[in-house]
């Protein structure tokens, strides 16, 4: 087929024939990187040819703010704020995972209540991840109820979060050899209040949206990744996991205690948007799973481990 580009009038506008047959223009447009369009981390770089996508240029990268340089200059403890930012929707997570990783390279050892909470804590930070990823999915094929239902429950978490760290969103609270604080009196039973109320609710977003024929119709069969793809990418947590590969590093490698807990890591078939939602969705019920048995075998003893030479001193008050 032949396609010349013409001129139209003096602004210069440009159309297009195609063997004899107008051609509507093309326009190139900027989706993101803002939240009303691609929730702040992605851009999108989209050709329309009327209302159809014609080209679409994903550039990511605008979450990364040179982390690695700013640390050069930082003493381990000094830089644990910053991990905050890597990742704000589970903050504490990645805290504790830089934590785990300058004690492996201290050969540090944290005692066993340590452990327990850093488990506790990286599973409520999947669930306020799960709850925001799931909320803004369902919103972005038209389901805007489930996004209620999910901030909702992300609320309860960040009071939860405020309790145990004095912050909300940047929690701060992982230190070199332990934690910053013990947690406070009464705690683990709002914990697991929370979790049972949100099992309902998980179940009541499961009815709204996983059988629905408009949210199937849009996500089955769409965004697919194979295994190989996601490989190759360097996809990891519930989109390496939807597509079809089973790594799950709390499994595979457990760390901080990982092993003394019983659950089932969801993996799914196809690869598709639909997979992606049920991974996630399904990765919340077993979180629950686990936070019950942290709370269950909780250990007593010290938060940190008691070697001045390698660790931050802090008071022992219990908060």
């Amino acid at each position: 087929m032949a396609i010349k580009e013409v001129s139209i009038g003096d602004i210069g506008t440009r159309a297009a024939f195609a063997d004899g047959e107008f051609k509507g223009e093309e326009l190139m447009i900027n989706m993101g990187p803002s939240h009303p369009a691609t929730h702040g981390v992605l851009r999108l770089k989209v050709e329309l040819d009327g209302e159809t996508v014609v080209k679409c240029d994903p550039v990511i990268g605008y979450l990364h703010r040179g982390d690695e340089k700013i640390a050069e200059n930082m003493t381990y403890n000094q830089f644990v704020p910053y991990t905050d930012r890597l990742d704000y929707i589970g903050p504490i997570h990645n805290n504790i995972t830089f934590a785990i990783a300058v004690e492996k390279l201290a050969k540090l050892e944290v005692p066993p209540r340590c452990q327990a909470i850093r488990v506790l804590c990286c599973e409520l930070a999947r669930l306020q991840s799960h709850l925001l990823g799931c909320g803004v999915y369902a919103m972005d094929t038209g389901a805007l109820t489930v996004f209620m239902y999910t901030f909702t429950e992300r609320e309860k978490l960040y009071t939860l979060m405020e309790q145990l760290t004095g912050a909300r969103f940047t929690t701060s609270y992982a230190r070199i050899g332990g934690l910053a604080r013990d947690i406070p009196d009464g705690w683990l039973g709002r914990v697991l209040k929370f979790v049972n109320e949100l099992e309902p609710v998980l179940d009541e977003v499961d009815k709204l949206v996983s059988r629905n024929r408009i949210f199937y119709d849009r996500t089955v069969g769409i965004g697919v990744v194979t295994a190989e793809d996601a490989l190759a990418y360097g996809l990891t947590g519930p989109n390496l996991r939807a597509a079809g590969v089973p790594v799950d590093l709390r499994k595979d490698h457990p760390y901080s205690g990982y092993e003394q807990y019983d659950f089932d890591v969801p993996i799914g078939r196809n690869g598709d948007s639909y997979d992606r939602w049920l991974v996630r969705l399904e990765e919340m019920y077993q979180t629950i799973r686990i936070i019950r048995q942290v709370i269950d075998k909780m250990p007593e003893g010290l938060w940190y481990a008691e070697e001045a030479k390698k660790i931050l001193r802090r008071a022992k008050t219990k908060f």
